[in-house]
Order: structure tokens, then C-alpha cells, then sequence
């Protein structure tokens, strides 16, 4: 891809939210830009907030939008135009929720604050009383205002630029709904989105434009570090932890993922991003209906949240409506109807799923692993979250991954080729 058009959708950059540019060759060229006042970005955590999801709970609103019905979009569309902060104000995203939160109270919603209760394990967020029906129905309004408006400025890139080619980034663009509505519109031939498409990615973008080294295509989001099986078990010895060690792990991995089994997996370079792609994640059989329940309560998060599927690209058509590769879990499908019952542990109540596409040349052992899966079930899909806890960052190192398994409900830690069981 030589030329693209390039829209930024961000919560704050400098005093811009939104940026349309045209990038060609090693150039950009910033084509229309859009003030703080109109971030979508702020709009989105306003009413996570709002709704008693906190301000970093966009995922979680997300979630929760499938819940609801849209009857309120014409008010967030008065919210959102009735916002009037002061460019590069530092703490312009607190002003933007206190304005949001003001003019929501005046038009006679209710705030729901955040609620902490406690299960086994430690303290966290399971549920919230407090989010009504009316909650849910403004998660749905601002996911579909949040929908309209991109599609708006993708319209708007695709007329001044006239390319076939779309680049997202910005942290509105983990939006996987709104992602696949443009996808689903067919204004562009190709779209590409950034997987480390929030804030974390401008380290990334620094790292090439110092190395003057442009990614490689397909790009790989695998860039952090990794650990081989001298180091792992030099630890495990260390540390007095039993283990095993697997001549076919994957094979052993589907096994016990076939049994029920939920396993943290950790393989080779850990990738970018906030999701897990398969090198540190937690797998599990999505044909068991219990193992949604299971995997909240074990991550520690609400339990109405969804998972999402990793699934062998080859097979990927059979399962997705309306399918297009989707390698870094950035777009969202309907599950068809014949597939509904044999992956029902990773639909979303509005039958979507949100998936990762494995190939063999992107992640070999990943890819491995699903094919055994495949062949012992005749599912080519396994439940892919991120190996972490609730509110805590994606495990990194082989210690990381000890802690988290001794302090959560995994069955089996496989690290490389080296299996710890409980």
C-alpha cells in the first residue's frame, strides 16, 4: 500500500481530536483536523463514566451497547454539540465529562457511580446494580453517534482523496463496531487499522522513524520480548514449581483445552497492543456455555462482558457473516446461525464476536495449537483473552505469568514447551 488515506480518531492530541491526512510513500499530508470540542474519544469515556464503567471502561460500554436500544442518539448528538472546552487544556477530559455529565442530568439521566464489590480472590468490579435498562440504552446511543460520525469522516477522506486505501489510527480506533460499519459501507477497497492504535503505538512509530526502518508486511504486532525454555525453567527451578516439558505442546495444550481446562498461554515475543493476538493469552473451549462465566470470574470482571474468538483464517468464512481477514481483533462479526451452539461461549447477546484470524505465517505456534483444537473437536475457534487480571496489564515476563496464574483461576500455565499445572 503506497498511498492511503489516513484518519486519526483520537481522544486528545495537542489540541486536535480528529485528523484527516493523506499519507503517500514516507509523506503526510494533513488534509482537515477537528478541535477538542468534538473529540469522540472524551464523548465516549464521558458516558462510561456516566454509566458507572469508570474512565478507562470504553470496552466495557462497548459490551454494553449490544444490551441496549439507540433511542437517545438525538441527545447525545445535543450533548456532543452543546461541549465547549479550552484548546490544549491539560485537564480538558475531566471538563469534557463534567460538562457531559451536567448536560446529561439537566436532560433527566441519572449517574451511576461506580460500585466496588468484592469476589474470593480480591477486591474488584463484578457488577453493578445500579446500571439500568436506561443505561444500556445510552450505551447503544452513544455507540451508534459514535458509528455516524466516523463513517462521516471516512466519507469525508474517501472525497478528498479519492483512495481506495483507509488507515485508522487513535484510540477510538479499537472501536471494533465502528471499524467493521465502514468496512461493512464498502467505501474503500482496503483498510488497515493500527493495532497499537492508542496511545502506547506513538512509542512504536518513534522506535521506526528513528531506526529509519519502515514494518514489514504483513506487519507483525509480535515487537516485545521473549523468553526461551533455558530461561523458563532455570526459573521454575529456582523457584521450586513443578513443570513438565512437551515434545507436541500444542497438541497436550488442545487436550486439555478439549477437557475444560482454562490455560494461560505464553509463547515467544509478546505483542503490542492492548489485545492479546496469542502470545500472551488465556485459552479456553468456547463450546461450554459455563465458560464465559468462568473466564469473568477468573480474570475478575463483570460478568456480563464477552470474549472473543481466535479462529484458523482458512476457516474463518464458515463461522463469520459478512467476513474480511481480522488478524489483530480490531472488527466485529455475527456468528452464523449453524455456529451459534458449537462457539456459544464467545457470542455476545447480539450474536457478534469479536475475532482474531490466525495464520500460519502470523503466529506458527498459535495456529498449531488451533489446528490440533480442530481436529480433536471439529472447532476451528478457541476463546482468546488477555492473560491478565482485572485493572492489571498483560503479563510480559515468566514471573509475570507465574504471579497471575497462582493468583487467578487458570487450570495450566504453558510457557514455551514447558507445561505448570496446579
Amino acid at each position: 500500500m503506497q498511498q492511503a488515506a489516513i484518519l486519526v480518531l483520537d481522544g486528545q492530541g495537542e489540541d486536535k481530536a480528529t485528523s484527516l491526512y493523506f499519507g503517500s510513500d514516507k509523506k503526510l499530508d494533513l488534509k482537515k483536523d477537528y478541535p477538542i470540542n468534538q473529540s469522540l474519544g472524551f464523548l465516549y469515556s464521558a458516558f462510561s463514566v456516566f454509566c458507572g464503567l469508570g474512565v478507562f471502561g470504553a470496552g466495557k460500554l462497548m459490551g454494553l451497547s449490544a444490551y441496549g436500544n439507540p433511542r437517545y442518539v438525538k441527545e447525545v448528538r445535543e450533548v456532543f454539540d452543546g461541549i465547549n472546552i479550552i484548546d490544549r487544556n491539560p485537564d480538558a477530559q475531566d471538563e469534557f465529562i463534567l460538562k457531559t455529565t451536567d448536560l446529561l442530568e439537566k436532560r433527566g439521566f441519572k449517574k451511576v457511580e461506580q460500585i466496588i464489590s468484592f469476589n474470593t480472590q480480591r477486591s474488584t468490579i463484578l457488577k453493578n446494580p445500579s446500571i439500568k435498562k436506561v443505561h444500556m440504552d445510552l450505551a447503544a446511543s452513544v455507540q451508534k453517534f459514535l458509528e455516524e460520525k466516523i463513517l462521516d469522516y471516512a466519507k469525508e477522506i474517501k472525497y478528498i482523496t479519492k483512495s481506495d486505501n483507509l488507515c485508522l489510527a487513535g484510540g477510538v480506533a479499537l472501536n471494533c463496531l465502528a471499524n467493521s460499519n465502514i468496512e461493512i459501507k464498502k467505501i474503500f477497497k482496503n483498510i488497515f487499522i493500527q493495532p497499537v492504535c492508542e496511545d502506547s503505538g506513538s512509542a512504536l512509530g518513534a522506535a521506526f522513524y528513528v531506526s529509519k526502518k519502515r514494518p514489514t508486511e504483513p506487519f507483525s504486532p509480535y515487537q516485545g520480548p521473549n523468553y526461551n525454555s533455558k530461561e523458563i525453567t532455570k526459573l521454575l527451578k529456582t523457584l521450586k514449581i513443578s513443570y513438565s516439558k512437551e515434545k507436541d505442546v500444542e497438541l497436550t495444550t488442545a487436550k486439555m483445552i478439549a477437557e475444560g481446562k482454562i490455560v494461560g498461554w505464553f509463547q515467544g515475543r509478546m505483542e503490542c497492543g492492548p489485545r492479546a493476538l496469542g502470545n500472551r493469552s488465556i485459552l479456553a473451549d468456547p463450546r461450554n456455555e459455563k465458560m464465559k462465566g468462568r473466564l469473568n470470574n477468573t480474570k475478575g470482571r463483570e460478568l456480563w462482558r464477552p470474549f472473543g474468538l481466535s479462529i484458523l483464517e482458512e476457516e474463518a468464512q464458515e463461522i463469520l457473516e459478512s467476513f474480511s481477514l481480522s488478524p489483530f481483533m480490531l472488527k466485529s462479526f455475527i456468528v452464523k446461525r449453524g455456529w451459534r451452539k458449537k462457539v456459544k461461549a464467545a457470542i455476545h447477546t447480539d450474536f457478534s464476536t469479536r475475532p482474531q484470524t490466525v495464520s500460519k505465517i502470523q503466529n506458527p505456534n498459535l495456529y498449531k495449537l488451533l489446528m490440533e483444537y480442530y481436529k480433536l473437536t471439529g472447532v476451528p475457534a478457541l476463546i482468546n483473552t488477555s492473560f491478565n487480571y482485572n485493572k492489571e496489564p498483560i503479563v510480559c515476563s515468566p514471573i509475570d505469568a507465574l504471579k497471575t496464574f497462582y493468583s487467578s483461576g487458570l487450570d495450566c500455565l504453558v510457557m514455551e514447551n514447558i507445561i505448570v499445572r496446579k
